[in-house]
């Protein structure tokens, strides 16, 4: 693509297509004048070829100053661009023998003042950045003759200019390499710097093409006035220029005008051509100053729609609506590679209308009337159905749960399965986007179904629905394929068959839909396509039952499961080579023992059995490379081998949610909560329904990140669509609680009116006890705990008794007597947990705890102390700072407040520990409560979670 008219000195002139010379052919980067190669053989034929004085003549005939083919230490090897200033050399640094790039000033601007200047200031502001994607500068000289001249790396990957055709067709690579650029750009900008002449010339890539920002030549610092560049020879390249650079003053461009180039360097990556094009450069500027710039999907309709709200922002003609930094569009640009929600927002129709409104008062008090009868027409025609755009990549799919045409729960299952191995078999096509079951199966096929919002629910393109209906010995199965957006049906099968031929009905279905989304299979992909779960059908019915309970929230209750461990007994009894059953079973075994229900070698044993017997069958399986990570850290609290287990599962399980979900439970517990998160995020587009990984997502890492205000929208979401949610109204309240002791959400969840409880009744006592213990209703309190049934609570892995309850009421009543009694007996349950799990911190923390009530001050401390030492931070980053906030709360007890008041401080701000509510509220803290350092951390707190609110 040529660059607009205009003069450059863009390194980018390499590639330029340069005028041949009539007489000789050799290559004239000139404009003008007389071919160098025909001087040199004119001058050099006849007899005195060989006198340097002649050859010296010749080179000062063409105006090349330097007669021996050198500047300063540099021998050069040959010219490789000029533009309307300078000229750039190949050339060999003498005493290092590096190769580099040199560019010097040309000769007729040796007497220019302005030209002068503006050369050496690109040598002066390159020369003072040090980053790995700005283009080095390596020495700073002049001539013999006082011309400037600086050398600089040598590229040899071309620019964006030429290879910017060839990255069309890959957005991510693109997106990747203009990150990359936006945060050179903005360490420009923190050393002072503008460029003011961004263009894809002056984006250039190494050999291993990673891009470098170059030319410098109109670099402006930013608390400088100066009018150098006020010609149109010298304001920027059009086409990429922000409007006021070439409508106002150069002393107001800030770096806003730096960001709108990236934006629009980005748009012609993408789309093949800059925002604005026009026959000449005062078109280009004048279409850019006094229009919008075109949609990205407008140009290219099948990019995301997420990256045309990140390029209009870059483009907005007003500089205070573009990204505030480049460090922020660099930022949304590396969201949007790691599947994170952007930080952008599409301008709204109201600020839309605004600004149309402020440009052209006219035309819009015209069109007020129009807008009376327009609303006319919305009241008449709002029964029509509502026009969802969909923003789905093309090869996403939803499979809905399959109509049971035997309206019986049996055959429900049955139905269910069929649904549930189309799923798996497209699930591991990475060519796909795929939803996982646990988000589709809401969707219900007796409900009115409305594809196209069930798509936009699902960040979805095409949905797959079916019936099934099951007599005797045969099967009948229909399916269709729908393409969400336009209603279109694409494709459509009837089977009618033995039943033993279930499974490959189910694979010629999930075939059929992956050729007609024109998805690229790999040989393994199509065999695992093929590949049946299991020969039996009762088995596969019990594995499906089993696992529905391992979808909702609430699995980690006991009864729940040891009745999923009852099923999977039965389907692997049927069938001992069934690899997903014995999957699941070593997943069941392992939240038992992970939640502490039974944290025994016995139980450890069973799962690591039913693994070794699903490796036995499919040793290279994603469900078994899965089970294997979860193994590592649920079973021995290993993260590395459990994460490499895991990039293996993710490779063989593209579209399941369960991988990049455990990879973001371990990850933090590593500390790495901002790449925890991150995979939580990328879990939740892949199963955008699932509540436990939602739950994860809110309620531990935006909520322990402080990130209150990401941790209430996502509550709010759920409860859009599950509005008898309990864990997530709950989670909804705690928001409140923690960034401001509001206690009225939970009030309203503590009275039961806001959740459907009925199967989980002891939750509900549980939040009656805490709610009035912070509100110091302790008859209110006794009254709920008389209500709670169940010997213990238990809550992520902390079992505390019921006594304990008791002795907190009993003593804060004045009952100092029944207080100690109740303590004993808390105390003999929990010792008896922390001999059958010496190595449990949860367990010894809980007993220091009841110890430190107990006034008995030694063994607390020393319990305390050794249960951080069992699970320190630095070991586990989620459980270790809440025993530290334990063991701050048993110091304080024990009326050692200043090391209470020093791990207090140490741990406030780490993510997990405490809050701003739980300092505020709980009566855990009321022996610090008051003292100056202990008001001081809830003060600091109150305004750190004001910040994110």
């Amino acid at each position: 693509m040529k660059p607009p008219p205009g003069l450059s000195d863009s390194l980018s002139g390499i590639v330029e297509s340069p005028t041949s010379c009539e007489v000789c052919g050799t290559a004239l980067r000139l404009g003008q004048g007389t071919c160098v190669n025909c001087l040199l053989h004119e001058g050099l034929s006849d007899e005195m070829a060989g006198s340097e004085e002649v050859f010296a003549a010749v080179l000062a005939e063409a105006k090349i100053p330097d007669k021996q083919w050198r500047l300063g230490n540099y021998d050069i090897q040959g010219e490789i661009g000029r533009g309307g200033m300078g000229i750039i050399y190949r050339a060999r640094q003498r005493r290092s023998r590096r190769i580099v790039a040199l560019k010097r000033v040309l000769t007729h601007h040796a007497d220019s003042h302005d030209s002068l200047q503006r050369f050496r200031r690109e040598a002066e502001a390159a020369a003072s950045l040090d980053h790995p994607n700005i283009l080095p500068i390596y020495e700073v000289s002049e001539t013999e003759e006082g011309l400037p001249f600086f050398s600089m790396k040598l590229a040899t990957g071309g620019s964006l200019r030429e290879v910017g055709p060839s990255l069309r067709d890959d957005p991510n690579e693109c997106v990747r390499l203009m990150a990359k650029v936006a945060r050179a750009v903005a360490h420009a900008h923190a050393a002072g710097i503008l460029h003011r002449d961004l263009q894809p010339g002056n984006i250039l890539l190494d050999a291993r093409a990673e891009p470098m920002v170059s030319d410098f030549g109109l670099a402006k610092w930013i608390d400088e006035s100066s009018n150098l560049t006020r010609t149109l020879t010298t304001f920027g390249t059009p086409g990429y220029i922000a409007p006021e650079q070439a409508e106002g003053p150069a002393a107001a461009v800030t770096e806003a005008a730096d960001i709108y180039s990236l934006g629009a360097i980005l748009f012609g990556l993408l789309t093949g051509r800059p925002p604005f094009q026009g026959a000449n450069a005062l078109s280009v500027i004048r279409q850019a100053a006094e229009t919008t710039a075109p949609r990205l999907r407008s140009v290219a309709a099948g990019l995301d729609r997420d990256l045309e709200t990140i390029v209009a922002r870059c483009l907005e003609r007003d500089p205070g609506a573009r990204y505030a930094s480049a460090e922020a569009l660099a930022e949304d640009l590396q969201r949007w590679l790691d599947g994170r929600p952007i930080l952008a927002r599409r301008v709204s129709l109201p600020a839309q209308t605004w600004r149309w409104m402020r440009r052209d008062p006219t035309l819009a008090a015209a069109a007020a009337a129009c807008l009376i009868l327009a609303i006319a027409l919305v009241s008449l025609l709002s029964g029509r159905r509502q026009v969802i755009p969909l923003d789905a990549p093309e090869k996403s799919i939803a499979v809905l749960p399959f109509e049971n045409l035997n309206h019986d729960e049996e055959n429900g299952f049955f139905t269910a399965g069929i649904q549930e191995d189309i799923l798996t078999g497209l699930g591991k096509v990475a060519d796909l986007k795929v939803i996982s079951r646990s988000s589709v199966r809401e969707y219900r096929p007796e409900a009115t179904r409305d594809l196209r919002a069930i798509a936009a629910d699902l960040g979805v393109r095409h949905i797959v629905e079916g019936s099934v209906r099951r007599a005797e010995a045969r099967v009948r199965i229909t399916a269709q394929l729908t393409d969400a957006a336009t209603g279109a049906q694409l494709w459509a099968e009837r089977y009618d068959r033995d039943l033993r031929d279930v499974f490959a009905i189910q694979s010629d279905i999930a075939q059929h839909i992956a050729d007609q989304l024109k998805a690229h299979l790999s040989p393994s992909e199509q065999a695992t396509m093929r590949a049946k779960p299991t020969n039996d059908v009762v088995a596969y019915d019990l594995y499906l039952r089993a696992k529905e309970i391992s979808e909702e929230p609430g699995i980690s209750s006991p009864d729940r499961m040891a009745k999923q461990i009852s099923l999977l007994d039965q389907a692997i009894a049927r069938d001992p080579a069934f690899v997903k059953a014995l999957c699941l079973m070593a997943r069941a075994h392992l939240r038992s023992y992970w939640s502490n229900y039974d944290h025994t070698p016995t139980r450890l044993d069973a799962a690591r059995r039913a693994l070794d017997a699903a490796a036995r069958v499919q040793p290279n399986a994603g469900e078994v490379y899965l089970t294997r990570g979860i193994l590592h850290y649920w079973g021995y609290r290993d993260y590395d081998p459990a994460l490499a287990e895991l990039e293996l599962a993710a490779a063989a399980l593209p579209n399941d949610g369960d991988v990049p979900y455990f990879i973001g439970l371990i990850t933090r517990r590593q500390g790495d909560w901002e790449r925890s998160t991150r995979q939580l995020e990328h879990a939740r587009k892949l199963d955008p329904r699932n509540q436990i990984m939602l739950f994860d997502l809110a309620r531990t890492n935006y909520f322990s990140l402080k990130r209150y205000r990401e941790a209430a929208e996502t509550a709010d979401s759920v409860l859009a669509w599950k509005p008898d949610s309990f864990d997530f109204h709950l989670t909804r309240a705690k928001v409140d609680v923690a960034s401001r002791a509001d206690l009225a959400r939970w009030r309203e969840v503590a009275r039961g009116e806001t959740a459907k409880l009925s199967s989980e009744p002891q939750l509900l006592a549980y939040e009656r006890i805490e709610l009035a213990l912070a509100e110091r209703d302790y008859a209110r309190a006794a009254e709920a705990l008389a209500n709670h049934t169940l010997p213990e609570f238990s809550w992520a892995g902390y079992i505390t008794p019921h006594k304990w309850y008791e002795g907190l009421i009993a003593a804060a009543l004045g009952d100092t007597a029944s207080a100690q009694t109740s303590f004993e007996a808390a105390r003999e349950r929990v010792a008896v947990a922390v001999s059958q799990r010496p190595a449990d911190a949860k367990a010894q923390i809980v007993l220091a705890e009841i110890e430190a009530r107990m006034g008995l001050k030694d063994e607390a401390i020393k319990r305390g102390e050794h249960a951080l030492a069992l699970r320190p931070v630095e070991k586990d980053a989620v459980d270790g700072p809440n025993i530290m906030g334990r063991l701050a709360c048993i110091y304080g007890r024990v009326g050692e407040l200043d090391r209470a008041l020093n791990l207090l401080e140490e741990i406030a701000f780490v993510p997990g520990a405490t809050n701003y509510g739980a300092l505020k509220l709980d009566e855990i803290w009321d022996p610090l409560r008051g003292h100056p350092r202990f008001d001081a951390v809830v003060a600091a707190l109150r305004a750190q979670a004001e910040g994110q609110n």
